[in-house]
């Protein structure tokens, strides 16, 4: 390979780790997740389509793969990515991507900084493309294209702000949050609002409650038996989501009626 190849792409290199660098530390600073998970969902969204654990690393810049499973799987419990693996596949040779709509996940992860770090991400792009002046190669042109599909997302969002944004961010919770639900303090809530559980196989690790709305509306939430599983993060969070239809209200607000009751249980005690 010519010395002139060998500097594209140590280019190329540098301009994805400064944007996943610089976008990894914005999501993870409002999402309330380590950094390194952040960095992994900021490759996810520079890839736009799903990677394996090679490919994100050779993004990441890390020479073994083991570095970056105990964040992918923390961000799969917590229900924000998925692990697709095709039957007979091992799980290492599998690829991962956003479990919903990657611009809800990255549109919240702005809200907390607004307009300045809307401003900021756009500057890291614009630096990126400058470092990428003398890049040549397909995977140069990529990298191009996608970071301006970046910047056009990171402009549109700026302009949505004021009307879209910010009711988003008051309907979503963070992982942290979620993750800090006890179990117990969530099923007196639902016993307190009417709700009640259904018969079910205790094998089953989801226990179904209902409540009846004005004689006519059936809901149903299906409540985690344990607080430690895999899944916690990502049961709980429908929780809330069936709770905030039911109610009419922000799930972020129900999750804070939940510990806040908590809080004046453990004080009266």
């Amino acid at each position: 390979m010519s010395t002139r190849s060998n500097r594209s792409l140590n280019t190329l290199a540098r301009a994805q780790r400064a944007v996943v660098d610089g976008l990894g530390a914005e999501i993870a600073s409002f999402l309330q997740i380590q950094g390194q998970a952040g960095r992994v969902l900021a490759a996810l969204w520079l890839a736009g389509v799903p990677q394996t654990v090679r490919e994100l690393c050779q993004t990441l810049g890390y020479p073994k793969d083991t570095r970056i499973y105990p964040s992918l799987c923390g961000l799969e419990a917590a229900g924000i990515i998925y692990c697709q693996t095709a039957p007979g596949e091992r799980r290492a040779r599998s690829s991962w991507d956003f479990r919903r709509d990657d611009s809800v996940v990255l549109r919240a992860a702005y809200v907390g900084r607004v307009r300045r770090s809307l401003h900021r991400g756009r500057t890291l792009c614009e630096n990126a493309l400058a470092d990428l002046a003398g890049a040549e190669g397909r995977d140069a042109e990529e990298l191009l294209w996608r970071l301006g599909a970046v910047m056009k997302q990171l402009g549109a969002l700026d302009r949505e702000l004021p009307n879209v944004l910010l009711e988003e961010v008051a309907w979503l919770p963070s992982v942290s949050e979620i993750l800090a639900l006890r179990l117990p303090d969530v099923v007196a809530y639902l016993r307190s609002h009417g709700w009640s559980e259904s018969e079910s196989l205790s094998e089953n690790p989801l226990s179904p409650w209902e409540i009846t709305v004005e004689d006519k509306y059936t809901y149903e939430v299906l409540v985690p038996r344990h607080q430690h599983g895999r899944d916690y993060a990502r049961d709980m969070r429908s929780v809330l989501e069936e709770l905030g239809v039911a109610e009419g209200r922000s799930p972020l607000l129900i999750m804070r009626d939940i510990t806040s009751r908590s809080g004046r249980n453990r004080e009266q005690d």
